[in-house]
């Protein structure tokens, strides 16, 4: 934690009043896609923490960085404790200048170019927007992720509101149907904390207001092989941190699912068929066409080639 405050520190020469912040792990697959539509949005800085990660993740993004000056790796593999991680680093930042923030997961992508999330902040006199998530769903043939597999993710879930654990437990509705909190964009001056998956955030004069023009498209499960990162990979990681049952616990829910032998079920609760529908336990819901994450995907793509950067590698596995 201490080099990662110290490179923090460094990169402070470089004045940003506009970051992306991430922390990753395996996510050989898709990070460079995500990593470069945040730059696109128009960031100053994209920071990217590598905690640990052993299936080529690291060595994809320190190329990335060489090419692009606004992206910036930190090596961190200490113990997943994700809000303590976040909450110091950005607090690096909002605490010496007023700086606009996005956090984003490595299966997330923000809607929200930098210039509109300013003009909103400046016209509705507040310094948070509080947004949807969207879950959109991958194709049921999507076994494990390949070079364009990202291409099939153009439907999405209709969300359902309600205790979001017991809903996904009962097989009421599955994982990606379920309406997640909303996450949030700021603009903070001072120390900053972040809670865990960016759902909220606390800092002095928070002033915050929904505005459904943004949103975080969220791909939760891109191939059946996320499956089982989560149950065997995740988990473990955050087992020992979890205070209670009812946090982080889409992890241990698959963890619990697996151990079961319920992949294929699972699978087919969050994945959608040549039809375009979902097999939640028996119930065929339809997921709707929106090629909103695919779009912007697209566009990360085109930069990445104009970049001459790799943008996807075949993860490394034991």
């Amino acid at each position: 934690m201490n080099n990662l405050v110290q490179k923090s520190t460094w990169i402070q020469a470089r004045s940003p009043t506009s970051i992306a912040v991430c922390i990753v792990r395996n996510t050989v697959d898709l990070i460079a896609l995500t990593v470069l539509h945040h730059c696109l949005l128009g960031v100053d800085l994209c920071l990217v923490i590598d905690n640990g990660s052993t299936d080529g993740t690291a060595e994809l993004l320190e190329i990335i960085a060489k090419k692009l000056s606004r992206v910036t790796v930190i090596h961190d593999p200490s113990p997943f404790r994700q809000a303590d991680i976040m909450s110091k680093l950005i607090d690096e930042f909002t605490r010496r200048r007023p700086t606009i923030v996005f956090v984003f997961d490595a299966d997330e992508c923000w809607n929200a170019p930098v210039e509109q999330i300013a003009n909103f902040f400046k016209t509705e006199g507040v310094n948070a927007a509080e947004c949807d998530v969207v879950n959109y769903v991958q194709s049921r043939s999507v076994t494990r992720p390949s070079h364009f597999s990202w291409l099939k993710a153009y439907r999405r879930a209709t969300p359902i509101p309600g205790d979001l654990r017991t809903l996904v437990r009962d097989h009421q509705h599955s994982f990606v149907e379920i309406q997640y909190p909303r996450k949030v964009l700021f603009r903070a001056e001072g120390p900053t904390t972040i809670e865990t998956g960016a759902h909220n955030v606390q800092f002095d004069g928070k002033r915050g207001k929904y505005d459904r023009r943004f949103s975080c498209l969220h791909l939760p499960l891109r191939s059946r092989s996320e499956l089982e990162k989560r149950a065997y990979d995740y988990e473990p990681r955050r087992a020992p941190f979890r205070p209670n049952e009812h946090y982080s616990w889409q992890s241990l829910y698959f963890r619990e699912a697996l151990d079961r032998n319920e992949t294929d079920a699972e699978w087919r609760a969050n994945s959608y068929d040549r039809s375009g529908y979902l097999d939640v336990f028996g119930r065929a819901t339809k997921a709707q066409i929106d090629f909103g994450l695919v779009e912007r995907l697209c566009k990360a793509y085109a930069y990445g080639l104009y970049l001459r950067v790799p943008m996807w590698r075949r993860p490394v596995t034991s």
